[in-house]
């Protein structure tokens, strides 16, 4: 069961992005429309402020996993490999 927790946790960091990226254009599509005339209640102008730093914040999250995940898998790569003299 651990594993399997572990597996979803790992996925959801490496996909994250996505979700971080809709949650951006969501709530910056709502702050954004009240420049534009959109009448939104002040509660909802808050919380999506709330929402884009948490689709940051997700974003930046994925990215780190990804880039960690790609140096292990580089430095797996010159592990394997034959030391040439």
């Amino acid at each position: 069961m651990m594993e399997t927790a572990l597996g979803l946790l790992r996925l959801a960091l490496e996909r994250g992005w996505t979700l971080g990226l809709l949650f951006l254009l969501f709530f910056g599509g709502a702050q954004l429309g009240t420049h534009y005339g959109l009448q939104l209640p002040q509660t909802v102008l808050e919380w999506s402020g709330a929402g884009i730093l948490c689709g940051a914040a997700v974003i930046v999250v994925s990215a780190a996993v990804n880039i960690v995940a790609a140096i292990q898998r580089g430095l797996r790569r010159l592990q394997v490999r034959p030391s040439e003299n």
